[in-house]
């Protein structure tokens, strides 16, 4: 079964952040966890992730510093914010400073895996709509390569006639309709151009 997604989870409560993880990995989820603001910087910077779980209250980075940090690196990273009630403010705060949402403690088990597949189900579509447009992009250089090899010659370039074209043949008497010259018995003619145009026709 393919994963829904790659998750971190990023709470110093212990058990909250272990039965997090149990959760969104029975619901399918790959799910990294860390309990402190340094830590979940290296592992965002060295795994692939869908989503950021985010305690606003860590021991020695604040929430906001590390949703700061995200930014900086992955604008487009979706971060959802775990607060208390007490921590509202700072929550809305964080919103205005990109975070994509706020989840308030104590966390309903159904909410949280609910709210996480809406999220992976949005950045799987924003992926796939990536892979279409890189696939367009390269179909189109692909067709504008083919239909370059495939034009045609420019009309002010005239093609040089084929040999069966260029001679007309009556016994020995021969033209050449691109020299412009008509010989008898291999004897060059001298012919006015009318004459020769006449003798052509």
């Amino acid at each position: 079964m393919s994963s829904l997604g790659n998750v971190l989870i990023i709470d110093d409560e212990n058990s909250l952040r272990h039965t997090l993880t149990r959760v969104l990995k029975k619901a399918g989820c790959k799910v990294s966890s860390a309990a402190d603001g340094p830590q979940p910087l290296n592992l965002i910077n060295t795994i692939p992730l869908d989503l950021v779980y985010l305690d606003i209250h860590l021991p020695s980075m604040s929430g906001l510093e590390v949703l700061q940090n995200i930014r900086a690196s992955h604008p487009d990273l979706p971060v959802i914010l775990f607060t208390a009630h007490a921590s509202l403010q700072s929550a809305l705060e964080a919103i205005r400073l990109g975070a994509t949402d706020y989840l308030v403690k104590p966390i309903d088990p159904e909410v949280f895996v609910a709210r996480t597949r809406v999220i992976l189900d949005e950045q799987a579509i924003e992926r796939r709509k990536r892979e279409l447009q890189e696939q367009i992009s390269s179909l189109q250089v692909e067709l504008r390569s083919l239909e370059d090899q495939s034009a045609p010659a420019p009309s002010n370039v005239i093609a040089a006639p084929k040999a069966a074209d260029r001679f007309l043949k009556r016994g020995r008497f021969v033209l050449d309709l691109q020299a412009q010259r008509a010989t008898l018995k291999e004897q060059v003619l001298s012919l006015p151009p009318t004459a020769f145009t006449y003798l052509s026709i």
